[in-house]
């Protein structure tokens, strides 16, 4: 039996022949899956589970989005689609996996890749703070939210 680090590397070489165009819809399935692997130690297993494929992933989002469209058109929330995904690969309790940190470490993965326009020359100068308003009566409030009946 391969150990647990062999197993996420085949599910990594898996995933990545399959991703054609990391801006696709099955590319983007793909990087969710990649870092599902990373994230969760039963991922590799179930990403290489027989007949799986992150096509076979974006079909299933796709019957959903199909089955559930009004009007003629349709949108898939980005915590459905997770759910989709790891449930079409076999996750029990795709939700607790997502909601338990998937989610944040796919959108900080995604924001790591991005560089603001224009940054190619030195950094830009840090911001000037901007001085807090306050409002009329807000020490008073302060200072009565201080004293508690509690005490």
């Amino acid at each position: 039996m391969a150990n647990l680090e062999d197993l996420k590397e085949q599910a990594k070489r898996k995933v990545e022949a399959e991703m054609t165009e990391p801006d696709s819809p099955i590319g983007q399935i793909g990087m969710i899956c990649l870092t599902w692997i990373d994230y969760a130690d039963n991922a590799a297993e179930m990403i290489l589970g027989e007949g799986k494929t992150l096509a076979g992933a974006y079909e299933e989002i796709r019957k959903y989005a199909q089955k559930n469209q009004k009007s003629g058109q349709t949108c898939v929330e980005p915590t459905k689609t997770f759910e989709l995904v790891l449930e079409y690969f076999g996750q029990d309790d795709p939700k607790g996996i997502i909601e338990g940190g998937l989610m944040y470490r796919c959108m900080m993965a995604a924001a790591a890749s991005f560089k603001p326009y224009n940054m190619n020359g030195p950094e830009p100068p840090a911001p000037v703070p901007v001085p807090q308003k306050t409002q009329p009566g807000a020490d008073l409030m302060a200072a009565l939210n201080a004293l508690s009946l509690e005490d």
